[in-house]
């Protein structure tokens, strides 16, 4: 079946469009996201506290997670339930595989976003974006909150169905999900959910597996009788799944990547975009511009270039004046100049790791930082600060260097070597130093990268924010 992208489009602009959301948007083939998870949760020798672990290195031989119905039902108690759900929430925060295709979504208009992950990294994208927007989530047992702003295109509504996991209040288990499903036969949905899926021509499904029964009974909750309903999962259906979710419940089903057909949108929102340009005002979202709340210097390694090009990016975003150098980075720039820089701002972020550890320019910023009494917040890309044998490693490293520096000038016939007399001693002031600076950034609480570079960016606010209000 071929789907008409001009439709979504005009149904996207005029308000009709839905789309919801489930955890196989992205293809983790050959396995599905929930059973990358429990491969994940097995894979530690703490999750056989809460739940039975696996004897035969197959997920599907625990008695406590069903793959059928992607449910996992902890050992009796409260206390295990919550356990589970955390363990779930640390997985779903590191699922950076996500991250391209939520920026789509949050630029897309669309007036509602209805999520069947119990996360919050969608919501996280539309403040890093500085996108307006209004969040709202379907409770396990407690009486749903009654939404009053009806959604539209510049300030959509983001609905997590599944319960919220920042509310500790999410479907997870057998009995969770029948307690939500008791709530929400009992209660409905929002009035305001209820209408824009009542007015829908178009819903589109991402990522959402039908073959489970209560994905099934959710869909005829959530879909309204009228309008084309597209499905667009990697997964493929048995027949009469085929028939039940195409016949009963009217659902177009089309077996290809929900990643390549939200490209293919995104495509087409850029190509309306430009058109819609000429008429001043643009298809897509644009960002809301914010005044800055401090201002912060980088300082990096040529090495760790990207990943602070990313940081830099996204904190300005958040509000953030960012002072970065970008002309001068093998060498880093003069010293002068970065003592001039730092003179302007409110805070410094080194960026710690095995290649800024070996650059002289990188130390000497750090220890200006500090000289000046300026507030400082280290980054740590890797471990490599926290090596014991690091002191040892460099120290050899560094007389390499020196010696090599020497052995330059003693076979120089240029006359003027006053560049490698001042390389000798950079290198030299750094070797005196190196060991004061690596106890003192132990010292200073660092901000851990594992590869979210958004996650990165919240702690650096967080750290900025206890400043100011400790110093207001």
């Amino acid at each position: 079946m071929k789907i008409e992208t001009s439709d979504i489009l005009d149904d996207i602009d005029n308000g009709k469009c839905v789309l919801i959301i489930g955890p196989d948007l992205h293809d983790f083939s050959p396995k599905s996201f929930f059973e990358v998870m429990c491969d994940e949760f097995f894979a530690d020798d703490q999750s056989n506290e809460v739940m039975e672990n696996i004897t035969s290195g197959k997920v599907s031989s625990s008695q406590y997670v069903f793959l059928n119905e992607e449910l996992i039902q902890p050992k009796p108690g409260a206390r295990n339930e919550t356990k589970v759900r955390t363990m779930m929430k640390k997985f779903y925060q590191k699922q950076h595989v996500f991250n391209e295709a939520f920026n789509k979504i949050a630029m897309i208009p669309f007036d509602l976003i209805i999520s069947l992950m119990p996360d919050d990294r969608l919501v996280q994208v539309f403040e890093n974006e500085n996108l307006p927007y209004n969040f709202g989530y379907y409770p396990v047992e407690e009486i749903r909150e009654e939404l009053t702003e009806k959604p539209n295109k510049e300030k959509p509504l983001i609905y997590n169905i599944l319960g919220s996991f920042e509310k500790s209040d999410a479907v997870i288990s057998f009995e969770s999900m029948f307690n939500f499903l008791s709530n929400i036969m009992k209660n409905g949905l929002p009035l305001v959910v209820n209408r824009k899926l009542s007015d829908a021509n178009t819903i589109i499904f991402l990522g959402v597996h039908f073959e489970r029964w209560h994905a099934q009974l959710l869909l005829k909750i959530i879909s309204p009788p009228k309008g084309i309903s597209y499905n667009i999962s990697n997964s493929r259906h048995s027949h009469d799944v085929s028939l039940f979710v195409s016949h009963r419940l009217q659902v177009d089903l089309l077996d290809q990547s929900p990643e390549l057909f939200l490209n293919a949108l995104y495509a087409a929102c850029e190509e309306r975009h430009e058109i819609s340009l000429k008429g001043e005002k643009g298809f897509l979202k644009t960002r809301k511009k914010v005044s800055a709340v401090a201002s912060v210097f980088i300082s990096y390694s040529h090495a760790d270039m990207e990943i602070a090009k990313r940081l830099a990016n996204i904190l300005e975003k958040r509000g953030i004046s960012v002072m970065i150098d970008e002309n001068d980075m093998n060498g880093g720039q003069p010293i002068a100049d970065f003592m001039e820089n730092i003179k302007d701002v409110d805070f410094v972020i080194p960026l710690i790791s095995e290649s800024s550890l070996y650059k002289p320019f990188v130390f000497k910023e750090i220890m200006i930082t500090m000289s000046r009494k300026k507030q400082m917040i280290p980054c740590c890309l890797d471990q490599k600060l926290f090596d014991n044998s690091i002191q040892k490693m460099h120290m050899d490293l560094i007389d390499n260097q020196i010696t090599t520096v020497n052995g330059i000038i003693g076979e120089s016939k240029d006359a003027n070597v006053d560049h490698l007399m001042r390389e000798r001693s950079l290198w030299t002031e750094y070797k005196q130093n190196f060991p004061v600076v690596i106890k003192k950034l132990r010292e200073i609480k660092c901000r851990t990268f594992n590869g979210d570079t958004e996650q990165l960016v919240s702690f650096i606010v967080q750290d900025i924010n206890a400043y100011q209000s400790q110093h207001d």
